[in-house]
């Protein structure tokens, strides 16, 4: 008890000369000129932004190195992993989205929710929080499917930069890394979207999620889907969720690569 009662004043003696020396600084600052307290404010102020300018600089640099991190098939020549699994989003919680919202630059979310029965509420949930460690990407997504008892699906649609568009051709496959929590109930498939004029051929390959959550791999061979005369001027990758009823889905990792398909 006395050893107690002895840690206690000396706390309390700690505290009271802290607030004696700034009560002392705060005396010094009011016979400051006020010319001087304005040179200290602008100091204090250009200190914070050159800290703030360093943590930016250093926060873009992780994120272009996320960006670039990208499971690669060998002989890759185009990869790219979605915004949202890279950098903070502008929105990193869209309740209730509406169906073909976009939640990030290049990435929607499309639903039948609400028009399978009259007057349903949708109470749905994208989010994005910081990544577990489970996936290279510094960030994951959480879709929460709480109020989409009455879907038949829900998806995120992913638009590929134009990039992936120069030189293609029927010799290359298009793959998706992706790596999703397990959900047994629900069924995943991704499907890729060739919009080629008036014409749109599709590719759509199940998504086999591991009961441990680990990396999946599904290619997309363009040899027969791929037209022939007319070039190909836009591609999407569907990610879709069938019958997610009140599901939790967590994507941890998504990306794309491009490599050219072996030949016989």
């Amino acid at each position: 008890m006395a050893e107690a009662g002895r840690r206690d004043g000396l706390r309390t003696a700690a505290s009271a000369r802290r607030q004696q020396r700034l009560a002392r600084i705060a005396t010094a600052a009011r016979q400051l000129p006020p010319r001087l307290l304005d040179s200290v404010d602008r100091g204090g102020l250009l200190l914070r932004q050159a800290l703030r300018a360093a943590d930016d600089a250093r926060a873009a640099a992780a994120y272009r190195a996320a960006a670039g991190d990208v499971p690669r098939p060998l002989h890759a020549d185009w990869w790219w992993r979605p915004e949202p699994w890279t950098r903070p989003v502008s929105c990193p919680e869209r309740p209730a989205p509406a169906n073909g919202t976009e939640w990030a630059p290049q990435v929607k979310i499309c639903h039948d929710a609400g028009t399978a029965a009259a007057g349903t509420a949708i109470s749905a949930a994208l989010v994005q929080t910081r990544g577990g460690g489970r996936a290279p990407a510094p960030f994951a997504i959480t879709l929460d499917c709480a109020g989409m008892c009455d879907a038949s699906f829900v998806s995120l649609v992913f638009g590929l930069p134009a990039r992936v568009l120069d030189g293609l051709w029927r010799g290359h496959l298009i793959a998706m890394h992706a790596v999703i929590a397990p959900c047994p109930e629900v069924a995943v498939f991704a499907r890729l979207n060739l919009r080629s004029g008036p014409n749109c051929p599709q590719i759509v390959r199940r998504v086999q999620v591991s009961a441990a959550g680990a990396p999946v791999l599904c290619e997309f061979d363009l040899h027969g889907s791929l037209p022939v005369v007319r070039g190909v001027d836009e591609i999407w990758c569907d990610l879709i969720f069938a019958r997610p009823a009140a599901a939790r889905i967590e994507i941890a990792d998504v990306s794309f690569a491009r490599r050219p398909r072996a030949r016989f």
